[in-house]
């Protein structure tokens, strides 16, 4: 179904569904990253969308949708771009160190790489924007904004 955006394009609505679910099979897939926060070969790790869930344990990556493409520049009707920030959090006693090294890994598996989800036939990520880590008294707490671009399977 065709809709308006902010901008007046009218653009179809895809949904965000399989890039959601499409990030954490591609990150948990990957040994190195998920070995970071806390998985092994027979389990995912600690990669939570929208927010973690109360007392976990450290580290773990928690990610949402910032920003849809509503408000972003329209690709084609069956396109889609979004930002995802990716909030990486580590404990004290493992330092900012710490979580600079799961932000590396995160950036291998995400930065300028072209990658395939299920009911998508191409995904792309971008690094946006970085901040932290910092000190948030009980954590370290860095962000990372990644813009993702793709497009919808015909």
């Amino acid at each position: 179904m065709d809709e308006q955006s902010a901008s007046g394009v009218e653009v179809m609505a895809i949904s965000l569904v399989p890039v959601i679910e499409g990030l954490y099979s591609h990150l948990t897939g990957d040994s190195t990253f998920n070995s970071a926060i806390g998985g092994s070969a027979s389990s995912a790790g600690k990669l939570y969308y929208g927010l973690a869930p109360k007392d976990t344990s450290f580290p773990f990556v928690a990610y949402t949708v910032t920003r849809n493409r509503d408000e972003m520049p329209v690709l084609s009707e069956a396109s889609y771009a979004v930002t995802v920030q990716f909030v990486i959090v580590e404990s004290r006693e493992a330092g900012p160190r710490a979580c600079m090294d799961i932000n590396d890994k995160l950036r291998l598996r995400l930065d300028r790489q072209t990658f395939a989800i299920t009911g998508l036939t191409m995904l792309a990520a971008a690094l946006e924007v970085e901040r932290g880590p910092v000190d948030d008294d009980e954590a370290y707490v860095q962000t990372v904004d990644y813009l993702i671009r793709g497009f919808a399977a015909s």
